[in-house]
């Protein structure tokens, strides 16, 4: 998976499973491309990842995937950046906190995302935002930072943390019961991804109102093709030879993608469709977090979420309840 490639990243920083799903997001964010007519001398005295000539790194990430060419940039890049060459492309890991700040606050014309639009790009978020829309991944800019400031105040400080402890205790202990055969409340069915599992039901809880988010094991499958299909640099090849014919406008999902992105918008319907039913029943409760969240950055306390907000319920499902309980 391609969250696994960035596990060494927080480690040794996860005192709980909101921090470091924070902290995996800001990281990861900060793997850009740098576009460049010459690979020369692009970035002087930071640590390069080896590639062949005028390809680059290209047969690695052919060969390994998006997983390992980001952990072999990792392991490099003991200052918190690092890069290889793609072809025209320059491909960039910062995995330090603090320069991934301000590294985001580059435009789109140095830093990008995607690289330019209509051409070949090597980077998983040329997938990514075909499968689940714009998120947190695409943006540069300005515009990133009042995103960026209603998640850390979301998931990582101390009064929002604390105030999630007794649902991750308590769900954590219903699956671990119905692992040993201890109790028989909590819905289990396939304990091959018990973690997984268990983290699908946390995000539906406190997000929604919905701990039953993982049964049937639909959204499970669902996270691990989104994650699948954007760390693997064959769809991207696949999707530049049907940009060259004409079978799709540039941008644009593919009739697979597209289908894809249907089954995507089923899972979010059905959760909202939760989290009304919980708000109707729980009018005094406090929020939940999908609903803090939109507040925050202009939506209603009631009714359709922001724009920001609606963007996070696709970007949940890309696998970031895989990346949490693995490495906590």
């Amino acid at each position: 998976m391609i969250f696994d490639a960035l596990n060494e990243l927080v480690v040794d920083i996860s005192p709980s499973v909101v921090v470091t799903a924070t902290v995996g997001l800001l990281v990861f964010m900060g793997f850009l491309t740098f576009k460049s007519v010459s690979s020369d001398n692009v970035l002087s005295g930071v640590p390069e990842l080896k590639g062949v000539p005028v390809l680059g790194a290209v047969p690695m990430y052919l060969k390994y995937g998006m997983p390992q060419l980001v952990s072999r940039l990792i392991t490099i890049g003991n200052d918190g950046i690092s890069y290889a060459n793609v072809v025209t492309n320059v491909l960039v890991s910062v995995h330090d906190p603090a320069m991934v700040r301000e590294v985001l606050a580059y435009p789109e014309e140095i830093a990008s995302r995607e690289g330019n639009s209509g051409y070949m790009s090597w980077s998983p978020f040329w997938t990514l935002r075909r499968l689940i829309g714009n998120s947190l991944f695409n943006y540069v800019g300005p515009e990133t930072n009042y995103r960026r400031n209603a998640f850390i105040r979301e998931f990582n400080s101390t009064k929002s943390n604390s105030e999630k402890f007794d649902t991750i205790t308590k769900l954590a202990r219903a699956h671990t019961n119905a692992l040993t055969g201890e109790g028989s409340t909590a819905e289990v069915d396939n304990i091959r991804y018990s973690a997984d599992i268990f983290a699908i039901a946390l995000w539906g809880e406190i997000l929604y109102g919905n701990p039953n988010n993982h049964v049937g094991g639909h959204v499970l499958s669902l996270s691990d093709t989104i994650i699948h299909l954007a760390g693997n640099p064959w769809s991207s090849i696949w999707y530049f030879f049907q940009l060259l014919l004409k079978l799709v406008t540039p941008g644009e999902p593919t009739r697979s993608e597209a289908k894809l992105r249907a089954r995507l918008a089923k899972v979010v319907e059905r959760n909202m469709e939760k989290l009304e039913e919980y708000e109707h029943n729980n009018p005094d409760a406090p929020l939940k977090i999908i609903r803090r969240l939109s507040v925050m950055t202009g939506g209603g306390r009631t009714g359709p979420l922001s724009k920001s907000a609606s963007e996070f319920t696709n970007l949940n499902l890309f696998g970031s309840f895989s990346f949490i309980l693995r490495r906590t």
